[in-house]
């Protein structure tokens, strides 16, 4: 009986207060949220951390908030105008042996493309000769004649003498 007895007040009482505090720190959570996406990357927070819950509190909540207050990222940005040391240097000036090397190249570009023709074409001629390999069908031809060779086999020995 003491179990119906304490399950009727549970239900009877009055839970506003619980509920209006958990709004409260659902409220403050999302105010702390919006104020630190507000905040510049690398700045620090314009708010103090929040003071660490009482050791009533469950465990999991208590390290949770440890950690969240623990944490800090600091981001930092070159803004240095001083150019690098060392600069790589590019030289696009002509060279007296450039035109014999873009005139051996232009002559091995014109072999590949030669030598691709070629290779399509064989390509090409050994497609022809599967296609009509495909189309003899002899893996059908030749389970016509095996039938027929049974066939033949079965009826001579139905019709042999015993």
């Amino acid at each position: 009986m003491m179990l119906y007895e304490a399950l009727d007040k549970s239900m009877n009482r009055d839970h506003t207060d619980e509920l209006l505090q958990d709004l409260a720190e659902a409220r403050r959570k999302k105010k702390k949220r919006r104020d630190l996406l507000k905040t510049p990357p690398g700045s620090p927070p314009h708010q103090p951390p929040p003071p660490l819950p009482p050791v009533e509190k469950n465990e999991k909540t208590t390290t949770k908030t440890k950690a969240e207050s623990m944490v800090s990222v600091t981001i930092q940005q070159d803004t240095s105008a001083i150019p690098p040391m060392t600069t790589p240097i590019i030289d696009l000036t002509s060279r007296p042996e450039s035109p014999n090397h873009i005139d051996e190249l232009e002559h091995i570009m014109a072999n590949l493309f030669q030598d691709n023709k070629h290779l399509e074409e064989r390509l090409d001629s050994h497609g022809t000769r599967l296609y009509t390999l495909e189309n003899l069908d002899i893996p059908q031809q030749v389970s016509k004649v095996v039938d027929g060779v049974v066939t033949d086999a079965v009826d001579w020995a139905i019709q042999a003498p015993l």
